[in-house]
């Protein structure tokens, strides 16, 4: 690697954090992510700030949680400054991040104006999957703030393109749910409830409570 072009070593420090991060080695892949910016620095190919970007974004989830928005900021920010193609791209899934951290901090009102400059971000690169989850995550900031018609305007709409293309999405029928909860109609909440139950039950990013929860509803039990 010493003789190599710094970008060789951008790119192996990087993987090598994720592989930490993935294991649950916070620490270590934050040193190894701190090590593959500074490498940044030295990388002088064209594309080095893509790898900048990713270095800074790598930061955002893996440093402790008080330090990660202003490493997404300084992310979002090199994205911004870059005349890189590849490093603007960063812009959506760092807007999304950002307004994750401010909805964790209790601020869904910032978090909100994160994710819907996110949405036209992810429709300009045209990848469906993740155009829903951008609209699914503006719906779910709606719900946060009591602006219920319009979290369900946007939750039906995607309820309708999803079973029109034949993939049912347990996550939209849960918020559909959790609409209709909020409203104090578990009528209305039991069958959405049932169905993102039924599609969420093996998901291994659902917790325990909350499928708890689903099944509830479903059975118009108030949660």
């Amino acid at each position: 690697l010493d003789a190599a072009p710094a970008r060789v070593r951008v790119r192996y420090l990087l993987e090598r954090g994720r592989t930490r991060n993935s294991a649950g080695e916070k620490a270590a892949a934050v040193a190894l992510f701190t090590d593959a910016l500074a490498a940044s620095e030295r990388d002088t190919l064209p594309g080095a700030d893509f790898y900048r970007v990713d270095a800074l974004h790598m930061l955002g989830i893996a440093a402790p949680a008080p330090e990660r928005l202003q490493w997404n900021l300084r992310a979002l920010a090199a994205a911004a400054a870059s005349a890189d193609p590849r490093a603007r791209g960063w812009a959506a899934p760092l807007e999304n991040n950002i307004g994750w951290a401010y909805f964790a901090a209790g601020d869904a009102k910032t978090a909100l104006g994160h994710w819907q400059r996110a949405v036209p971000l992810r429709e300009a690169a045209g990848d469906a999957r993740t155009i829903r989850i951008a609209k699914w995550t503006v719906a779910r900031g709606h719900r946060a703030l009591g602006a219920l018609d319009e979290a369900e305007a946007i939750q039906r709409a995607l309820a309708a393109e999803i079973e029109l293309a034949g993939a049912p999405d347990g996550y939209v029928y849960e918020e559909l749910a959790e609409i209709a909860v909020a409203r104090g109609d578990l009528e209305a909440a039991a069958p959405w409830a049932a169905k993102a139950h039924a599609l969420l039950k093996d998901d291994r990013g659902v917790t325990p409570a909350r499928l708890a929860r689903l099944d509830r509803v479903a059975r118009g039990i108030a949660p």
